[in-house]
């Protein structure tokens, strides 16, 4: 259960045994979201990259679920992106800097921050340390990341890029 009223449970693996359903599990959420339907913001649909991987997976799908954690390039199971990817849409669409039914956290951060000669929105949820980062183009956004922050100085330089941008 999460402090947000706005975010579901999170879908969590308890069999590792059984990895290869929970991820075909998440598979399908992330389909059924971004592929087969739309996720919009700022009246614009949200891409995902759909290139595949050496996996035969999106490597949108293993962005959102996996990280690299020795910076190489090769992206393992994060098991804390995994299972809140069913958080990625509502806090994009259902969030407009304070959540509509919460009475435990203090919203959703969003703001906008270049990057790259790009626009970049975030949505972050300070209480759940957890991120969304969308990317605007010409005619639509595109999902660059979505992941848990478990880390301090990471969740601190979002919160003073938040604090820039309000000020």
């Amino acid at each position: 259960m999460s402090v947000c009223d706005l975010l579901p449970d999170l879908i969590q693996c308890t069999d590792f045994a059984k990895y290869n359903e929970y991820r075909a599990k998440i598979y399908k959420i992330y389909t059924e979201t971004f592929i087969s339907s739309s996720v919009v913001w700022d009246n614009k649909v949200i891409t995902v990259n759909t290139d595949l991987d050496e996996d035969g997976f999106p490597k949108g799908f293993r962005h959102i679920t996996g990280r690299d954690y020795s910076k190489d390039g090769t992206r393992y199971p994060d098991f804390r992106r995994s299972e809140r990817i069913m958080w990625i849409k509502p806090m994009i669409e259902d969030s407009k800097d304070v959540c509509p039914a919460c009475a435990e956290c203090d919203g959703i951060k969003i703001w906008t921050r270049p990057h790259k000669n790009k626009q970049r929105t975030i949505f972050l949820s300070e209480e759940e340390s957890y991120v969304v980062i969308i990317e605007r183009k010409k005619f639509f956004f595109i999902l660059i990341t979505a992941f848990y922050i478990d880390d301090e100085n990471e969740m601190n330089d979002f919160l003073v890029s938040y604090e820039k941008y309000k000020n």
